[in-house]
C-alpha cells in the first residue's frame, strides 16, 4: 500500500482520522546492508515500509548497525537519528531536516557536493567522518545550536594539505563544546610542527592545518621543553601536561611563574598534571624557539605504548589546541622504522635493555588504506643475517608478513634487519606492526639473559653498583633505574635459579617509525588504528609450536 492512497483517502474525506494517527512516527531503517536512503524496503515504521517524509510527519532513525547512503536529493524529515549505524552522504546527496539531527553512531559526509540542512539543533556525540576530497568540503548548515562531541575522522585525499590550509565543518545558530578526539590516523601525514586542528568561534567550525607547539620529552634525562617549529609565532595563556599513567615530575617541573614570566599562575603539581594559566598576560613563542619546563617525565624507558604524555594549551583567540609530544632517546621495544621518503624499511631493536630481546619467528605489517607494496620486498628470507627457515606469506597492498617454521632470529640490543621496500611514498603512513616472539622464563636477578642466576650477573651488577640510569642488563632488577643494595637482595635469593627460553610463541603489537634510516629513530605517540591481528595468520596458516 502506498501512501498516495492514504492521501487520496483524506482528500476524499473517507478516513479522516489518517493524518493525525500517522503524525510523529518514526521510520526505522531496517537494511543490514549499505543501500540507498530512497528505497521503501529498507524502512519500517507506521503504516508500513516507507521512506520517511517530513509531508507525513516523519522522522528517521538508524538503529540497526546497518548504513543509509544518500546519494541524491531526498525527501524532507522531520527528526534524523543515528544511533548504532550510518548516515552516509556523497555526491550529490541532499538532506533537510525540519526538526533535529542527533548522531551518536557514524555520520560521513564526502566531498564539496553534499547538501545537509538542518533546521532545528544538530548534536554530534558519535563519529563524524570529514572525507575531503579537494580544496574545498560541504558544510553542514545548522539553523539552531551546534553541540560538538564525540570523533572527528579526518580523511583527506585529492589534495596535499599544508599549512593555513582549512576546510569548513559546520556552521549554526550558536556552536559550543569541542570534538573529544580528531582522528587523524587516515590523513596525509604532516611536516613536523604541524597538525590537524578544529578553530571554532560562536557560529561556525573549520578543520585547518595549523602550526602547533611541540612538546619534546627525553626519556633519559626526563627534560621538557616546549617548541614552536613551524609556521608562524604561537600566542598562548595557558597549558597542561597530562599523563593518566602518572609519568609526571611535579618537583622537577619549572613553571614559567617559577620563572619570573609575567601573569602566570601554576596549579599544585602532580604525577597526572602539571597545570598554569595566565589570567592577565600570555606568552609568544616565535618559530624557532622553545621554552624549557625542567624535567618533567619519570617514565623512564618503559615501552611506547605504556608513554601516554598529553599536551594542550590556550591560545589568546580562545581556542583550545592539542599540542604534540615527541619522545627523544632510546626505545623500548622492536620497531619497525620506515622511510618515508623512499618506502625502505627496517626492523631493529632499539632498547638498550636486555629484557627487551626476543627470538622472533613472525611479523605481520598491515596497512588498511592499502599502501603497502611487494615488489621490492625482500624480507627476512633474503637476510643472512635472520638465518635460515623464513617463508613469505602471500602479499597484498594491505598485509606483508613472514613465518618461519623451523627457527627463530635473536633481536639483542641493536639489531637491525632491513626489510626492503614495503610503502608507496605517495600512500598513506597508517602502518600497524606485530611481531611473534618466543616467550621466555628468565629468572630475576639474569642479568646476562643466559637463563640462569649466577656469577657473571653478579659480577654485572658489581661492577655497576651505584650507578642510575641503567636497566636490567646492568643489574638493575627491581626497575628503578639504578643498581643498588635492593638488586643485590633480589640476585642474593635467586642465586642458581634457572629458566631459560620456553613457552608458546606470544603475539606482541611494536612500534612504527616514520623516520629516515640514514638518521636516528624519534619516536611518535602510538598508533590508535587496530587491524585483524599477527595470531590471525598464524591460526590461518596452521602455526602451532610449543618449545621446552
Amino acid at each position: 500500500m502506498k501512501r498516495i492512497f492514504y492521501t487520496g483517502m483524506i482528500a476524499a474525506g473517507l478516513l479522516l482520522q489518517t493524518h493525525s494517527l500517522l503524525a510523529q512516527t518514526t521510520q526505522d531503517w531496517i537494511a543490514t546492508d549499505p543501500g540507498p536512503w530512497n528505497v521503501d524496503e529498507n524502512w519500517n515504521g507506521p503504516p508500513g515500509n516507507f521512506v520517511p517524509t517530513a509531508d507525513f510527519d516523519d522522522s528517521a532513525s538508524i538503529n540497526n548497525g546497518g548504513t543509509a547512503l544518500v546519494t541524491e536529493p531526498v525527501d524532507d524529515v522531520v527528526n534524523v537519528t543515528i544511533g548504532n549505524g550510518t548516515l552516509d552522504f556523497s555526491g550529490p546527496g541532499a538532506l533537510t531536516t525540519v526538526g533535529n539531527l542527533t548522531n551518536n553512531g557514524t555520520l560521513r559526509i564526502s566531498g564539496p557536493d553534499v547538501g545537509l540542512q538542518v533546521g532545528g539543533n544538530f548534536t554530534n556525540n558519535g563519529v563524524w567522518v570529514a572525507d575531503i576530497t579537494g580544496a574545498t568540503h560541504s558544510q553542514v548548515s545548522v539553523t539552531g545550536d551546534v553541540a560538538l562531541g564525540g570523533t572527528l575522522d579526518v580523511r583527506i585525499s585529492g589534495v596535499t594539505p599544508g599549512f593555513g590550509d582549512s576546510w569548513e565543518l559546520v556552521s549554526g545558530g550558536s556552536v559550543a563544546g569541542q570534538f573529544a578526539t580528531v582522528d587523524s590516523s587516515l590523513a596525509p601525514l604532516l611536516a613536523r610542527g604541524l597538525n590537524y586542528q578544529v578553530r571554532t568561534t560562536a557560529t561556525k567550525a573549520d578543520l585547518v592545518v595549523g602550526n602547533s607547539l611541540i612538546l619534546n620529552v627525553d626519556r633519559t634525562s626526563g627534560a621538557g621543553t616546549i617548541e614552536n617549529a613551524v609556521g608562524g609565532p604561537v600566542d598562548f595563556d595557558g597549558y597542561a601536561i597530562l599523563s593518566g599513567n602518572g609519568l609526571l615530575n611535579g618537583p622537577g617541573w619549572t613553571s614559567l611563574e617559577s620563572a619570573g614570566a609575567t601573569g602566570w599562575q601554576a596549579a599544585t603539581p602532580s604525577g597526572s598534571s602539571l597545570v598554569e594559566l595566565n589570567l592577565t598576560d600570555s606568552s609568544a613563542i616565535a618559530v624557532g624557539e622553545s621554552i624549557d619546563v625542567g624535567n618533567v617525565y619519570t617514565g623512564g624507558f618503559i615501552t611506547p605504548a605504556d608513554e601516554d604524555v598529553a599536551f594542550e594549551y590556550t591560545t589568546t583567540d580562545g581556542q583550545i589546541v592539542s599540542g604534540i609530544v615527541e619522545y627523544a632517546g632510546p626505545v623500548n621495544d622492536i620497531v619497525l622504522a620506515v622511510d618515508p621518503a623512499t618506502g625502505d624499511a627496517e626492523i631493529r631493536n632499539l632498547s638498550p635493555f636486555s629484557q627487551v630481546a626476543k627470538k622472533i619467528d613472525g611479523y605481520l605489517i598491515q596497512s588498511e588504506s592499502g599502501s603497502l607494496v611487494s615488489a621490492d620486498w625482500d624480507g627476512f628470507v633474503a637476510s643472512a643475517d635472520a638465518g635460515e627457515g623464513w617463508r613469505k606469506a602471500p602479499a597484498s597492498a594491505n598485509g606483508l608478513a613472514e613465518l618461519n617454521l623451523e627457527g627463530s632470529k635473536l633481536f639483542s640490543s641493536g639489531t637491525n634487519i632491513p626489510l626492503g621496500t614495503i610503502l608507496d611514498p605517495a600512500g598513506l603512513r597508517d602502518l600497524v606492526f606485530e611481531y611473534a616472539a618466543l616467550g621466555s622464563s628468565n629468572p630475576p636477578g639474569d642479568a646476562d639473559g643466559d637463563g640462569s642466576t649466577g656469577l657473571t650477573d653478579f659480577d654485572i651488577l658489581k661492577s655497576n653498583f651505584g650507578a642510575s640510569g641503567v636497566g636490567l642488563s646492568e643489574g638493575d632488577f627491581d626497575g628503578d633505574g639504578s643498581v643498588g643494595l635492593t638488586d643485590f637482595d633480589i640476585l642474593k635469593s635467586n642465586f642458581g635459579a634457572t629458566g631459560g627460553p620456553g613457552g608458546e610463541t606470544q603475539v606482541f603489537t611494536g612500534t612504527v617509525v616514520y623516520t629516515s634510516l640514514t638518521a636516528p629513530a624519534a619516536v611518535p605517540e602510538p598508533s590508535t588504528v587496530f587491524l585483524a591481528g599477527l595470531g590471525a595468520v598464524l591460526l590461518l596458516l596452521g602455526r602451532v609450536r610449543r618449545r621446552a
